[in-house]
């Protein structure tokens, strides 16, 4: 299997390489790939700087009906004053909120690295459904121009803060599809890079491999209770410790879990979730975003529920516009510069699908062996993000 891999995982034209990596037949990117998606929640985050995390609430008439809060965390001196550093825009992946452990790893990550980042809710999150005017879920158009007008709200505040030339954009997962959308809107060169994490090839396939993933365990889902889901999840988190997980007396359980958590709680529990809310705030009368758990009747591991023919119920044109056209990534690659992917080979969402004639549309690419859907985020961060020698003031 022919990739590109950086090997210094700089930012130099000319320097990609091209070179052979083999892999075992043995290896099923869906069931290690799910499996090591995880790894990352199993590692406690590194907690190495004080931060200032910052509460930012936005509000434009034109593009919704209510305020939007976001978070940014900004670097700080030993005196406590907020000193100029390199900005990181974090578009997270689908339906993540402020509060999700991939909006504080990320935070984290980047300000233990020296860099102020700012991370949005994803459009289709509670926060954002509650308070989106009425366009579908998907509609890149919108959705990035709501993007665009929250990070240029940052550049206008927080100018005195941010190094010139030093502003980058990252999207995680599907949030990978959006920051490219909303990178074409900036007319001059802003962001010194665009740094797409674990994302899917063509949204529309990546949708499908999760229908098919929840379809080969749906009935073990209906199984698990709060007690078993934790006592899998310590499980998972302890196999690690191994030599060779897979020789965990409970692996081939532990890898139908994780296709259980990663299926429903990570996108069919979410999907339901957004669906439900965009009705329950039709008419924008309610106050907080519906946020339930197994215990709704529309949330208890629905029997053959299918997202993709749910989304084409319901938002025909959206979907099919994704399909074949914005949700693929040959689609934006072509009309953003400077744009590096990160993926890694045994990625489940993209599984069965291949990066040739895509991963040639980017400057960088760099597929790592494993680590699953974003799974390898500790590990790689130090080496996207090098650490920044703080400016003293």
């Amino acid at each position: 299997m022919f990739v590109y891999f950086d090997h210094k995982f700089g930012h130099k034209p000319g320097m990609r390489f091209l070179i052979i990596l083999f892999w075992s037949l043995s290896v099923n990117a869906t069931t290690n790939g799910v499996y090591e998606t995880f790894r990352s929640y199993c590692t406690p985050i590194n907690l190495k700087t004080n931060r200032l995390i910052n509460t930012i609430s936005f509000f434009q008439s034109s593009l919704v009906s209510k305020r939007i809060t976001f978070k940014a965390a900004l670097v700080e001196n030993k005196l406590g004053q907020i000193i100029k550093a390199p900005i990181v825009y974090i578009v997270p992946g689908s339906f993540s909120e402020l509060h999700d452990d991939q909006a504080q790893n990320m935070l984290n990550l980047l300000n233990n690295q020296g860099y102020h980042a700012v991370i949005f809710p994803h459009p289709w999150s509670p926060t954002v459904v509650q308070a989106r005017l009425n366009y579908a879920p998907g509609d890149l158009e919108k959705e990035s121009s709501l993007m665009v007008a929250m990070i240029r709200f940052v550049q206008k505040n927080y100018d005195e803060f941010i190094l010139p030339e030093q502003e980058s954009l990252l999207g995680i997962s599907s949030g990978g599809t959006l920051a490219l959308a909303l990178a074409t809107k900036f007319k001059q060169k802003t962001f010194k890079r665009v740094i797409l994490m674990s994302p899917p090839i063509d949204l529309s396939y990546s949708i499908n491999v999760i229908d098919k993933m929840y379809a080969e365990v749906d009935q073990l889902a209906r199984s698990i209770n709060v007690v078993s889901l934790y006592k899998a999840y310590k499980g998972i988190c302890s196999s690690y410790a191994l030599e060779d997980y897979t020789l965990a007396t409970q692996y081939p359980y532990f890898s139908d879990v994780t296709k259980a958590i990663l299926s429903y709680f990570v996108f069919v529990r979410e999907f339901q979730k957004m669906l439900l809310n965009l009705d329950n705030y039709s008419s924008f009368s309610s106050d907080l975003p519906y946020d339930g758990f197994i215990n709704h009747p529309l949330l208890r591991f629905p029997i053959h529920y299918n997202m993709v023919k749910a989304y084409e119920r319901k938002f025909p044109k959206v979907y099919a516009d994704i399909k074949n056209r914005t949700g693929r990534l040959s689609y934006w690659l072509p009309l953003v510069e400077n744009v590096q992917i990160v993926t890694a080979e045994n990625d489940p969402i993209n599984d069965g699908i291949s990066w040739d004639g895509v991963s040639d549309l980017a400057e960088e690419f760099i597929a790592l062996k494993s680590g699953g859907h974003f799974g390898f985020r500790n590990e790689i961060f130090p080496r996207i993000f090098p650490a920044y020698h703080l400016i003293t003031q």
